[in-house]
């Protein structure tokens, strides 16, 4: 038991870790290499975006490392079972888009003026870098997002009733931190409601891959949807 604990322990601090540094590792490498002379701010702005682009292509590369040979061996299992492993996430994500719906249709009913602040936030970078925010939403979130509250919430709860309403629960709070204590933040129950779909479907496939390429799909439908909205694709 004892050793349990200390490994949920490490886990808990890995998970933290790794969240924070989700949070704080793009304005950190801009400031360091700003220190060193290479201001990336002062770079015209397809130079700027392709230095934040790899700079987020590092902490890809440093999180996925992390659990390399776990991802390494969930990787195969993803390619083995493709098919299976396809429908069953195609389920999972029709079902998760039904619950977001019709949670923000019911949101929307008795709080008509709240907005989702996670997606006024990505509506407002697309107009103001759609390329950068492109890659943003479409890989380095989803990537990182399924690596964050799922793969490292998995490791620390082996119950997966736990699991699943831990990860689903952070990953709303997640996307809704800058609205806290507000109405806004009633947003949080169909981000929740996602997330613990996510978390079903890693608990059940054992392939972290799994709810990270319905992630993929996920993200790049809304961004495809926003800029032909905004005019940027005709």
């Amino acid at each position: 038991m004892p050793n349990k604990i200390i490994k949920s322990l490490i886990n808990t601090l890995i998970f933290i870790g790794i969240f924070l540094l989700y949070a704080i590792y793009q304005e950190l490498i801009v400031e360091l290499l700003k220190h060193i002379g290479f201001d990336i701010n002062k770079l015209g702005i397809h130079y700027k975006n392709i230095c934040l682009i790899i700079i987020d292509i590092s902490l890809i590369a440093i999180t996925y490392l992390i659990y390399r040979k776990e991802n390494n061996i969930e990787l195969r299992r993803y390619d083995k079972n493709l098919g299976k492993y396809a429908s069953f996430g195609l389920l999972m994500w029709t079902i998760g888009i039904i619950l977001m719906i019709s949670t923000n249709l019911i949101i929307r009913k008795f709080y008509p003026t709240t907005t989702a602040a996670n997606e006024e936030a990505v509506q407002q970078m697309l107009k103001t870098s759609p390329i950068y925010m492109a890659f943003s939403a479409c890989i380095f979130a989803p990537f990182m997002e399924e690596m964050i509250f799922r793969k490292c919430i998995r490791k620390i709860f082996n119950s997966n009733v736990l699991f699943i309403i831990v990860s689903g629960l952070l990953f709303g709070i997640a996307h809704n931190l800058g609205v806290l204590g507000k109405p806004d933040m009633i947003y949080i129950i169909p981000y929740a409601l996602f997330g613990s779909i996510f978390a079903y479907t890693y608990a059940k496939t054992k392939s972290i891959f799994v709810p990270m390429t319905f992630h993929f799909i996920h993200n790049t439908i809304l961004v495809v949807f926003s800029l032909i909205s905004m005019g940027v694709i005709k």
